[in-house]
């Protein structure tokens, strides 16, 4: 590969990288840079109101269970802060959760909670149009960016091991 060729590949992968979120990367990682346990205290919200966060918190966590104490929910109320669009679209779809539960969502069973998302989840995924499957969708890709940015999901399930010189790269070793 030419040296001109390979400076445009690294060119279009950094415009790509730094255009994939409406925030600077310290932004990114730094908001997962504590130790939340489990049983921690909700961060205080700067978009959503409390019970919003009580919401978007047992979302994250049934859409990948540890998202909560990797501190998805916190990302997750920052970008939404961040864009007035995803804010609106996020506060209707909480509304329209609680419409759709007997009680409160937070209230439900786990699997209550389950049995009212899963076919929500089915229609985000497969592209059907119906009432919540927009913020579901956004919810579910929020969940999965806060979480695999994080500590937890990119270092410890993933393995990433970031800021490391290979001497060679080592070949796939998994059957596909």
């Amino acid at each position: 590969m030419s040296d001109d060729r390979r400076e445009a590949l690294k060119i279009i992968g950094a415009i790509g990288a730094t255009c994939a979120f409406p925030f600077s990367a310290d932004e990114l990682y730094a908001q997962h840079a504590h130790s939340a346990g489990p049983d921690a205290a909700l961060p205080k919200p700067s978009f959503f109101t409390k019970e919003e966060m009580e919401s978007v918190t047992r979302l994250a966590e049934v859409i990948i269970p540890g998202a909560a104490a990797a501190g998805v929910p916190a990302y997750i109320d920052m970008v939404v802060g961040k864009n007035e669009g995803l804010g609106k679209l996020m506060r209707e779809g909480l509304a329209w959760l609680d419409r759709q539960s007997p009680a409160r969502f937070v209230a439900l069973t786990p699997e209550q909670q389950v049995a009212l998302l899963e076919p929500l989840c089915s229609r985000a995924d497969s592209g059907q149009p119906g009432d919540g499957v927009d913020f579901f969708r956004a919810m579910k890709n929020l969940t999965a960016d806060g979480y695999y940015t994080s500590r937890a999901g990119l270092v410890e399930e993933l393995g990433y091991l970031g800021n490391t010189v290979l001497d060679r790269f080592p070949a796939c070793t998994h059957e596909h």
